[in-house]
């Protein structure tokens, strides 16, 4: 008996239940004014694929690409670069098969006028007194007997040599010094 009255139970009572309030009625009849769920899970997907294409925009980078007129002129894979200045190479910036952009520093020179002009003046100076002293070797060699002025004469002119050698020395030495102590910078 029991399981007649459960059976007239479900019979009774209706499969959804009513509602009570202002949607129970509509001018559309059975129809309800609220909102379906499923608009605002696609309102919500809508927003967030917009906030996700609006970040990718604002933090994407790009590149432009431009159309330039105009010719290469290869030189056969080489560009020869010339100092303007004379002068010691400091140090240079450079390993093989690098690349480079325009303007970028390349090597740094010694300017320093006295470098070249030292080096110019003891090697000038340096030929000079060779010169001088073969001249008197072959003055002595010719002549065995000169009077006793001309032979005081070459003695001076010898010690002259001699000490003009001495100071050639000494200003290479000096130039030997700056030139490892620009090599060490």
């Amino acid at each position: 008996m029991d399981s007649e009255s459960g059976q007239t139970d479900d019979a009774e009572q209706p499969l959804f239940r009513k509602r009570k309030g202002p949607e129970t009625t509509s001018t559309l009849g059975d129809l309800k004014d609220a909102f379906p769920s499923s608009i605002r899970i696609w309102i919500g997907c809508g927003c967030a694929l917009f906030l996700l294409l609006a970040t990718f925009v604002l933090t994407a980078s790009y590149s432009k690409r431009e159309h330039v007129s105009g010719q290469i002129i290869s030189t056969h894979g080489r560009v020869d670069i010339r100092s303007g200045t004379p002068g010691l190479i400091l140090s240079t910036t450079l390993k093989p098969n690098a690349l480079v952009k325009k303007g970028q520093v390349l090597a740094e020179l010694s300017a320093d006028i006295t470098d070249e002009a030292g080096r110019s003046l003891s090697d000038e100076t340096i030929k000079r007194a060779l010169t001088r002293s073969e001249e008197l070797t072959k003055e002595q060699l010719q002549t065995h007997d000169f009077s006793g002025q001309r032979e005081r004469e070459l003695t001076r002119q010898v010690e002259e040599t001699t000490g003009a050698m001495q100071e050639v020395a000494r200003k290479i030495s000096i130039l030997e010094k700056k030139y490892a102590k620009n090599k060490e910078l």
